[in-house]
């Protein structure tokens, strides 16, 4: 039980390789890191995997994890009850864990340094096991454009942009060479792309509340829930943070014409509140 195996008879996900080049940057970015917490969430919620060395979790991205597939239907106690007959029922088979990709990050606070991620469990055919409580990760666009913007997404929300390369980029991706800079020529342009994207998100989805809703206290919550479910990839970014003054100047001005549209939808729904209040409110619900 929960141990790394030599590699499995099936090929490994094709999703790996993002999450390999994920590793290797965060590593880098972290180079005091000790551990790598391999975890699957089972039925109830509770994160079960194991606490791998940084050395040894390096085979993971090769050879994957031997885990039983009834650690996802343990209970809250961790006590195998063996339902449907899984468990001790049918010999507790082992399936392969494999790392999911975007679900890397450091762990901050007590204990030693180290980074969590999360696994996807498939059996000897390959197939993702059904008690699975999150899908595992899906297909990649065709457009080698497309997979270039997603993966430098990824990695300048995981690691920041100072320690995301164009090499870095490209492995996740599966672009290299000239291919790389036919797209973008250089990583700032990358960026620029992604906060684009990010900007253009955000209006889709402040649009859509604001057509679709009957009052202000409507539209804004609809407009608190896109930007929410945005923040956690294309709208994660902040542009003042990433060490390039011409793009943060580029993107003020959309950025201060958004908020405009939140302190607007705020002070119809609370009309006490000074233009100064409802801006700070809204300055700190976005940061």
């Amino acid at each position: 039980m929960n141990k790394i195996t030599p590699p499995p008879s099936f090929a490994r996900p094709a999703s790996v390789a993002a999450a390999r080049a994920e590793f290797d940057a965060l590593k880098a970015a972290n180079p005091d890191l000790l551990y790598v917490d391999a975890v699957l969430a089972d039925v109830v919620g509770v994160l079960r995997g194991k606490r791998l060395p940084v050395g040894e979790a390096e085979r993971l991205f090769e050879c994957g994890m031997q885990i039983p597939h009834s650690i996802y239907l343990m209970d809250a106690h961790g006590e195998m009850t063996n339902p449907f007959g899984r468990g001790f029922g049918d010999g507790d088979p082992d399936g392969t864990a494999w790392p999911i990709p975007g679900t890397l990050s450091r762990v901050w606070g007590e204990g030693p340094p180290r980074a969590q991620m999360l696994m996807t469990l498939r059996d000897d055919q390959g197939v993702a096991d059904p008690a699975e409580p999150r899908p595992a990760a899906g297909l990649a666009p065709v457009s080698t454009r497309e997979r270039l913007l997603i993966a430098a997404r990824r990695q300048f929300a995981a690691v920041g942009y100072q320690e995301t390369s164009m090499a870095s980029i490209g492995a996740e991706a599966e672009v290299t060479g000239q291919n790389l800079y036919f797209y973008f020529d250089s990583k700032a342009a990358l960026l620029r792309a992604v906060l684009v994207r990010g900007t253009h998100a955000l209006w889709l989805e402040l649009d859509a509340a604001l057509e679709t809703a009957a009052d202000p206290a409507s539209a804004l919550k609809s407009v608190v829930a896109g930007y929410v479910r945005l923040s956690r990839d294309w709208a994660g970014l902040r542009v003042d943070l990433v060490g390039e003054p011409g793009l943060a100047e580029e993107f003020r001005g959309a950025q201060r014409e958004y908020v405009a549209e939140w302190v607007a939808l705020l002070r119809q729904v609370r009309p006490e509140l000074s233009l100064a209040e409802a801006r700070a409110l809204v300055q700190m619900t976005l940061t």
